[in-house]
Formats: C-alpha cells, structure tokens, sequence
C-alpha cells in the first residue's frame, strides 16, 4: 500500500538487485485497537539467476555498521516530479551510552532526508539478532534487524498517528558496498518518496 491507515492491513516488499543476486524483504504490520500498527514479521528471501553466484555472505554483525559511508543516491518522489540524483551519507559511532547514527541522504539544491538515531549500551548486540533504535527525531522505536548474509532493515516498532515514518533496508556485500532503499511516509502515512542509495565504507 502506499499509504498507512489506522485499523488496516499495512506492509511493504521491497528488493534490493546487484549483479545475478537479489534480496527481498516482505515487512508486515498488525492494527490495534488504538489506531496503531505493531511490526508482525518480516520474510527475507535471497535469489540467484540461473547458474548465478551463490551468497556467500556471513550473518551482518553491528560492528560492520558502526563505521562511515558515502555513496550516491536518486530520490523517487510520489508526485513523480524529476528524480532528484544526490550525494548520501551514513556516520555511525560508540559513545559512552552506546552508539549513535546519522544519516542523510542529499539531492539538488540541498535537499534531502535526515536521521538521527540512539542506541543504548545495553542495546547493543553482541551478534546478530534484533535490537531496538530510538529514533530521536520521529519519537518512534525502530527495530534494527540484522539478518543472514549481509542483509538487515531498520523498521519501526510500531506506526502511530500523525507521526512521520520511514522504511529502510539494506544489503551489506563482502566486497565493503553496501545498497540501501528507504521509503519515506509523512505524519499522514502517506507515502512521499524512494531513496535507492549506493554507498561503500570510508576510511
């Protein structure tokens, strides 16, 4: 669906293709009886092209995340206005309370989407499995799930009323580059824009 609403079915398949390989993300939400969507599930399903690479990938693990990227990124917008081609950035690091990340992603005239996010100490996974994020801009709790071979989303926990949202995931391949793709919901769930960013680590 392109849009969120209270008391209904919401969810979102997204899929990231490199070469003969691609990953694909099935992410599902429940409604409450408040009006809220709570994350359900989320199915990974990896695929190879006939005679294609296999996935060689180990499982992601959270150091691999506490690091800086830089790519590039094209911005699909909803009201299909010019894609808007840009620079993108991720810069994630301990601090004494745990870790904290920033990331944005940058087009034309300097626009562009940005978050920041906390992750306490006692948050931090010491291999890979779910964790929570707060969001410190959206007041939301997002989910960091770091799933088998390189691939991980970053979803929230729950999806409340007038409160914007964001849906990313992502694919961290041996080679150190790394695909994302974001979609961007505002306060009234409705889908505003895709971001398809292509970053890899910097030193």
């Amino acid at each position: 669906s392109a849009q969120w609403a209270a008391f209904g079915q919401f969810g979102a398949e997204m899929s990231i293709k490199v070469d003969d390989r691609r990953v694909r993300f099935v992410i599902m939400y429940a409604s409450t009886a408040n009006g809220t969507s709570k994350l359900k599930y989320v199915t990974l399903i990896r695929e190879t092209q006939p005679g294609g690479t296999s996935f060689s990938e180990p499982d992601l693990k959270i150091e691999q995340l506490i690091a800086s990227f830089k790519g590039d990124v094209n911005i699909l917008h909803a009201d299909m206005s010019p894609m808007t081609v840009g620079r993108s950035r991720w810069h994630a690091e301990t601090t004494d309370s745990g870790m904290m990340l920033n990331s944005g992603e940058y087009g034309e005239h300097n626009c562009g989407f940005v978050q920041e996010l906390s992750l306490s100490a006692e948050q931090l996974p010491e291999r890979s499995h779910a964790q929570r994020v707060i969001s410190l801009q959206a007041d939301l709790t997002y989910q960091l799930m770091l799933l088998p071979n390189g691939a991980y989303c970053l979803l929230p926990q729950t999806i409340k009323k007038a409160t914007a949202f964001r849906i990313e995931v992502g694919w961290f391949r041996r080679d150190g580059e790394r695909s994302r793709l974001t979609r961007y919901y505002d306060e009234r769930g409705v889908w505003t824009a895709s971001a398809l960013i292509a970053d890899r680590l910097t030193p």
